[in-house]
């Protein structure tokens, strides 16, 4: 007998590259809820469109973005881990080859949200993100936007009941997130984009290394900027100081594992940067209001199996 295996629908990212123009028949197989979410590294891409909104945010590492919008007008910039860009039906735009460049992208069609878009589409960060600017998340606001991410990702894999409404209201969770998330900036300097992309290679170091001792000198060494300066242009980009970014990251990365790994909270704390579990565990209540061994009892009990996603079946190799 044929060995069986199973076709999966919703988290194998598109081919980029292969031509310039995407259709949105080619990524959204249910025509009642034209969303799609994925996962994808890139290695750099040519230019391309598509007839769908994108959002794309920057889960990790760093690579040059070229935006240039239907009607012409271009920018281009540093992507950082964090940030949120976003892309009208018609704009086109591709990445560089960057260093351990990953992203999480959500594809939709607005009419999906019905009467909602058009207050969506006119809060300062999405009228940012249309116009091809990009929006920096804080490592707490950016494990939100992802969550939000994976929990639609999730809704369409598990096919529960009332599936498209839960749909709707968690992309509107998100696009409320995005569009709160961005006021309205002034048109950047050559010396302000050059500070920005010296924060950038700061937090790529930070993300490249957050389980070692971290030094102010390093981080400005990094973003070629004074010590000073470093950290004055750190907290107008991110709106933290970089120890209070760092504190976050770390964090972060220790609730990945409380979700994800057997390890004791000891070994977490060890190899997310933090000097030992008691310190750990004072930052975990100060910051998540419980302990990391609660955290991880309650990720368990909301753990649920996978299941296929609605459409897709279980067909022979042939």
């Amino acid at each position: 007998m044929p060995e069986r295996t199973r076709l999966k629908i919703q988290w194998n990212p598109p081919v980029f590259g292969c031509e310039e123009f995407y259709a949105a028949r080619k990524y959204f197989r249910n025509p009642a809820v034209p969303v799609r979410v994925f996962r994808a590294g890139h290695a750099g891409t040519v230019m391309h469109a598509h007839d769908f909104m994108e959002l794309a945010l920057v889960t990790s590492g760093s690579a040059r973005y070229e935006f240039c919008s239907a009607a012409g007008v271009r920018r281009g910039c540093e992507l950082m881990a964090g940030d949120l860009i976003g892309l009208a039906p018609g704009d086109r735009h591709c990445y560089s080859e960057g260093e351990a460049f990953t992203l999480c992208n959500i594809l939709f069609q607005p009419e999906f949200l019905g009467g909602s878009w058009p207050e969506l589409a006119e809060l300062a960060g999405m009228k940012r993100l249309l116009r091809g600017e990009s929006i920096h998340l804080n490592p707490a606001r950016q494990a939100e936007a992802a969550a939000l991410l994976d929990r639609i990702n999730d809704e369409m894999w598990h096919a529960p009941v009332a599936m498209e409404l839960a749909v709707r209201s968690l992309l509107t969770g998100f696009l409320l997130l995005a569009g709160r998330s961005g006021e309205a900036a002034p048109a950047s300097t050559v010396a302000e984009t050059e500070t920005r992309d010296g924060v950038s290679r700061a937090i790529v170091y930070m993300e490249q290394h957050f389980a070692r001792r971290i030094e102010l000198a390093r981080l400005a060494e990094c973003a070629r900027l004074s010590p000073t300066y470093f950290c004055s242009s750190f907290h107008a980009a991110t709106g933290m100081t970089p120890w209070e970014y760092l504190i976050r990251l770390r964090l972060e990365k220790a609730k990945q594992l409380l979700r994800n790994s057997d390890f004791t909270v000891s070994e977490i704390a060890q190899r997310t940067g933090f000097c030992d579990a008691s310190y750990l565990t004072r930052l975990f209540r100060r910051h998540e209001k419980m302990t990391p061994r609660r955290y991880a009892e309650r990720g368990r009990e909301w753990e649920t199996p996978p299941r296929c996603p609605p459409g897709a079946e279980e067909k022979p190799n042939s």
